[in-house]
């Protein structure tokens, strides 16, 4: 168990904030880090990687108290699906999730002066088939903005899903269930 004196979630994400916010009392600080500057093609590693040094640079600064910092990837086939530039890319985003499963990786990192962890979290989703005029529906929401995989499971896009296995949370973006035994 970890000793902490304040959780400080490294993310402004509004998603992580209300997921973090349903088991604890935080702060939300926006932790340096360019995350395009990140070039490593393993989802697993990329999502350690990029968990770890959003909390480290927001840990460096408050070596007193307990920093989680995240992220979250869609992984197809192998390829990750980030989030998307612009609608086209999520309309072919969500035309090669069509019908098929995927996984979400989250890589989460808890640091406090005590430990460092690093973990990852994996979920399996199934999307239905759509049509080109589905896709365009959900897209029409404007929902797929700033969204791993160009969609919100928690919003409109679970119309889009068949069935997920695994922590609905980390889909969304924290795997707070796992979280919350270590804070």
């Amino acid at each position: 168990m970890i000793k902490l004196s304040k959780i400080i979630l490294a993310s402004t994400s509004p998603r992580r904030k209300e997921l973090l916010g349903e088991e604890t009392e935080f702060v939300s600080i926006n932790p340096k880090l360019d995350e395009n500057k990140i070039e490593i093609d393993n989802p697993k590693v990329l999502v350690l990687v990029s968990a770890y040094l959003k909390a480290w640079s927001v840990f460096k600064d408050h070596p007193d108290d307990t920093v989680i910092g995240a992220d979250t990837v869609v992984v197809l086939e192998n390829r990750i699906l980030g989030k998307p530039h612009s609608r086209d890319e999520a309309f072919d985003y969500l035309r090669q999730l069509s019908g098929k499963t995927h996984y979400v990786l989250t890589g989460y990192a808890v640091l406090n002066s005590e430990h460092k962890i690093v973990n990852v979290c994996k979920s399996d989703v199934t999307f239905k088939t759509l049509s080109d005029e589905d896709i365009q529906k959900y897209l029409n929401t404007g929902e797929y903005t700033d969204k791993a995989g160009a969609y919100a499971i928690q919003g409109e896009g679970r119309a889009l899903i068949e069935s997920y296995h695994g922590s609905l949370k980390n889909i969304i973006g924290l795997p707070v269930e796992e979280i919350k035994s270590l804070i």
